[in-house]
């Protein structure tokens, strides 16, 4: 019985996703996007804690 190889995984980076977008996601959309997203969990937020 072999082991696991894990040395395929030594090549691949790891972002938070907060820095960039990819080639087909045009930044002002995301930013519009999460600022739809925050105000909506604030809003659903706000009815649960009153």
């Amino acid at each position: 019985m072999s082991g696991i190889d894990c040395s395929v995984g030594d090549h691949i980076s790891v972002s938070d996703g907060e820095d960039g977008t990819g080639p087909f996601v045009a930044t002002s959309d995301m930013f519009r996007m999460r600022h739809r997203v925050r105000n909506k969990w604030s809003h659903l937020i706000s009815l649960h804690t009153t």
